[in-house]
């Protein structure tokens, strides 16, 4: 925390935190009040000389002593207040899900729904497994891979039709026009051995 308040000019010789008091005469060096635990109106590395030239030094300091007492007494009240509200947060939280967890109803609708989702994963998986499903799976596989064969060869048919006007558009015999997206990949050459 950094510390703002000014005292005002003397023509006393001043003392800051660590100067030595013998850099006064004799009998002001005895008016030396240290900081810390002898003085606990003073915060850490603070020392105040008491005289009659420094009575409004002495009233500043006393009144930031009562401004930091003050301070840390409000600090304590709100770190309580927050204290209590975080339980009471806690218990809210708590009998909420109490009441969740003691509902007999909810409970067994819980489990109806685990039990349907189970029954729901088993139908599927024989449905899966039926003849009819399986000769589809298959079908579908083919398809795809004839998909593939034919994706592969109008490809070739693109990449050549490029080739031949530098155009990325081409025109079906209905006037629709599509858009040809060059994809160019690299792959390491086989090495023949």
């Amino acid at each position: 925390m950094s510390d703002n308040t000014t005292f005002p000019q003397t023509d006393e010789p001043e003392l800051t935190a660590g100067s030595e008091t013998a850099a006064l005469p004799e009998a002001e060096a005895e008016a030396v009040l240290p900081a810390g635990d002898n003085n606990p109106n003073l915060p850490s590395g603070y020392e105040v000389l008491v005289g009659e030239a420094n009575a409004d030094q002495v009233e500043n300091a006393e009144q930031f002593g009562e401004e930091l007492t003050s301070l840390r007494n409000l600090i304590q009240r709100y770190a309580d207040q927050a204290d209590q509200v975080k339980s009471q947060v806690s218990e809210v939280r708590d009998s909420l899900k109490n009441m969740f967890a003691n509902d007999t109803e909810l409970q067994q609708l819980e489990d109806q729904t685990k039990q349907m989702t189970t029954d729901v994963k088993a139908k599927r998986q024989r449905i899966k497994e039926s003849p009819e499903a399986v000769q589809l799976q298959m079908k579908t596989k083919e398809l795809k891979e004839e998909l593939g064969e034919i994706e592969d060869t109008l490809k070739n048919y693109l990449l050549r039709y490029y080739q031949m006007t530098g155009s990325t558009v081409i025109e079906d015999e209905a006037g629709d026009e599509r858009e040809i997206r060059i994809n160019a990949k690299l792959s390491r050459k086989k090495q023949t051995a």
